[in-house]
């Protein structure tokens, strides 16, 4: 959602209500802690080329002269935490995203099932 139209729907609640956020995982809500602005990014084509031709290379297999399709579809991402800020430009070139990230107050609740125990 943007935050246009965040803000439209905000001001169409009658009142002052505290506006709280539902995790669908847990089938609960969890109070807004914060708002910060942070980017998603996409991995750069070339970068993901080359990559592939590496292990390509390794494997004794002649390199691609361009990204097969099915490497193509990618999805915005947070940056891989193996990668420092230097880094960032040469592997997502200016494939970036600006987005608001809203943080929510744990609950010290669990919930448990089939996947095991989920503390939020």
């Amino acid at each position: 959602m943007k935050k246009s139209e965040m803000i439209k729907v905000l001001n169409e609640i009658k009142g002052d209500p505290e506006i709280l956020i539902w995790n669908g995982l847990a089938e609960d809500y969890m109070k807004i802690s914060s708002i910060k602005s942070d980017f998603l990014y996409k991995e750069d084509d070339k970068f993901t080329l080359n990559i592939l031709n590496l292990e390509r290379v390794e494997q004794g297999l002649l390199p691609l002269e361009e990204l097969p399709v099915q490497y193509k579809k990618k999805e915005w991402e947070f940056v891989n935490g193996f990668y420092s800020k230097r880094d960032i430009p040469k592997y997502y070139q200016k494939k970036t995203k600006p987005i608001g990230m809203i943080h929510c107050y744990l609950r010290n609740k669990s919930l448990s099932g089939r996947f095991g125990t989920i503390k939020y």
